[in-house]
């Protein structure tokens, strides 16, 4: 089965956009992808019950703390008032997420990043607020609930001396592509070769990588990983050089 077989799906190696969450572009994805397993993206009322029932338990009526870790660093896309550097206890970041449908293919699918127990995670806390923050939050449901990957969560989030509630997207570890103990090498082979219609996992981790550091956040997971990546890369194309 081709990968997008919908002509009119933008192509390979785009920026995901407002547009892109408007348009049901991830959901086109995914409905390619079923029959080879991908697990199905949730109908419009599915997503309407999920984002009502976690609003249900929101810490204030009036305005939404959501807390960035991975793409939502470099790439929000969601409207917002105020971003702040947080810490958030309790969780870190990992590369758990298995993709076959955004940076990967059923052939060769990528990984993404996850809230996986443990340890902590540093990040940006951005504010919603205002008469548009319910469309905001549908547009992000789309994007980040698109398949039933994570858990929207209310999560205590440090802001200096100050705590706030804000929401976090915790890996569903129930999911079907839930990827638990992978080694370093192991996902730094996948980041490294991993390719899919919104581009490569390496360019995702990279990203993710430059968008931290631009906010002075140091991980020094993702240090090594860049690093074990761009080696690996090297060594890819100084092999086709010679071949």
């Amino acid at each position: 089965m081709p990968l997008v077989s919908d002509n009119s799906l933008p192509p390979i190696l785009m920026t995901l956009s407002r547009e892109h969450l408007q348009n049901d572009y991830f959901k086109k994805l995914a409905e390619a992808q079923t029959d080879d397993g991908q697990p199905r993206p949730l109908t419009a009322e599915e997503l309407a019950a999920s984002m009502n029932a976690t609003l249900a338990n929101a810490p204030a009526p009036d305005h939404t703390w959501v807390f960035g870790y991975g793409s939502l660093v470099w790439n929000p896309l969601f409207e917002h008032d105020r971003n702040e550097l947080t810490v958030l206890h309790g969780y870190r970041r990992s590369f758990c997420l298995k993709t076959q449908i955004s940076r990967g293919t059923p052939e060769l699918p990528g990984l993404l990043l996850g809230l996986e127990p443990g340890g902590s995670c540093r990040g940006v806390a951005y504010r919603m607020t205002g008469s548009k923050m319910h469309e905001e939050l549908a547009l992000l449901w789309r994007r980040e609930m698109l398949t039933g990957a994570y858990c929207p969560r209310w999560v205590t989030l440090r802001m200096g001396t100050e705590k706030i509630r804000g929401l976090a997207f915790v890996m569903n570890r129930k999911y079907p592509f839930y990827a638990a103990d992978h080694s370093n090498e192991e996902t730094a082979q996948v980041i490294a070769h991993a390719c899919g219609p919104l581009g490569s996992c390496a360019e995702y981790l990279f990203k993710t990588h430059a968008g931290l550091q631009a906010r002075g956040i140091r991980d020094q997971h993702l240090e090594k990983l860049v690093a074990r990546v761009l080696e690996i890369q090297q060594n890819d194309a100084a092999g086709l050089t010679t071949a």
